[in-house]
């Protein structure tokens, strides 16, 4: 009785260890996804405000948070009128306020809430909401590329 038990224990974690491993074998060739999130800022009528002579640059635009005392990198894209900023935002906190720089008169508070989704492979950091001077934004686009919409 005992021999069998110990033979059953034994083909258990054999088991258990040739699973595992063929799951890390497997994650291995998975990249992680990034986290990226864009925004666009945008008039009343949804027209673009970013851009070349329109109301912001985007050599203007900064986000930064205080505490790190240094800008977090952001990035810029256009396509024909829709022009979007979008950055990595693995580095943020959670709950806590990031300045976000239109240009020397103009800067407005995000606050970004996070949930970590438990993955096979990772776990992803994604974006629950996001606040702009307090006001909840909605969000749209997919779980790992989020895009928020700020209308001025």
């Amino acid at each position: 009785m005992v021999k069998v038990v110990k033979t059953g224990i034994i083909i258990s974690l054999i088991g258990f260890l040739a699973f595992s491993c063929s799951k890390k074998k497997e994650c291995a060739s998975i990249q992680p996804i990034q986290p990226i999130a864009s925004f666009q800022i945008v008039d009343a009528n949804g027209l673009n405000l970013i851009g070349d002579g329109l109301t912001y640059d985007f050599e203007d635009i900064q986000l930064f948070n205080d505490a790190l005392d240094i800008p977090l990198g952001i990035n810029f894209s256009q396509n024909g009128d829709e022009a979007a900023i979008w950055f990595d935002y693995f580095q943020l906190i959670s709950g806590e306020a990031y300045n976000l720089k239109l240009n020397d008169t103009e800067t407005d508070i995000l606050r970004f809430q996070f949930y970590i989704e438990e993955g096979n492979c990772f776990d992803l950091k994604l974006i629950e909401n996001v606040n702009l001077n307090n006001i909840q934004l909605d969000l749209s686009g997919t779980n790992s590329n989020r895009l928020f919409v700020i209308v001025k």
